[in-house]
């Protein structure tokens, strides 16, 4: 039989124990103060800027229509909304003049964007898979059909979406985008 100082005992460890739950689920709540992670990191010559998510729809917001040309098959269409890159370039007030970028991934994967490929120039395709005049513009992409990117995609990727569907080759559609180094053309 279990005596009175061992219930009191019993008690006092339960409430110790739900206490201490209690206080590691309110540390990881997040506050009113907590900060917004940083999500984006941008580099041109020695200056960095690194970027919340919320800084990044407050330089732009944009929507468009884009489809990716794999080997196989066009996936898409999808509806974007992110950041026009020629945007960035314009707030960060570098030239776009004959600017390039390294654009770098979370796992490492990375590509090089020549001017041209920053202004849009690249093969567009319509619907019937013939070459299109469209103009396109290169996204820094954080939502897709109005809702964030997941981990998978996200939170940013690349996209060249128009004002109508235009397909463009998968290659240029970089997931989990971490870094942008921009650097003049020679």
């Amino acid at each position: 039989m279990i005596t009175r100082f061992e219930k009191i005992l019993i008690s006092a460890l339960v409430g110790i124990v739900i206490l201490n739950i209690s206080f590691q689920i309110y540390i990881r709540l997040p506050g009113e103060d907590s900060e917004e992670e940083e999500i984006l990191t941008v580099l041109y010559d020695d200056d960095k800027w690194e970027y919340t998510l919320s800084e990044l729809k407050n330089i732009d917001e944009y929507s468009g229509i884009g489809s990716i040309k794999t080997q196989f098959s066009i996936k898409g269409p999808y509806n974007f909304t992110g950041l026009r890159i020629n945007e960035m370039l314009h707030a960060l007030d570098i030239n776009t003049d004959s600017i390039g970028a390294w654009i770098i991934s979370d796992d490492g994967y990375n590509k090089t964007f020549t001017n041209d490929e920053l202004q849009g120039n690249i093969s567009v395709f319509n619907e019937s898979g013939n070459s299109s005049n469209m103009l396109v513009d290169l996204l820094l992409v954080y939502s897709h059909d109005g809702v964030l990117l997941d981990s998978n995609d996200g939170p940013l990727r690349l996209a060249y979406v128009g004002q109508s569907n235009c397909i463009t080759p998968a290659s240029y559609w970089i997931k989990q985008v971490k870094k942008i180094i921009f650097f003049k053309e020679t």
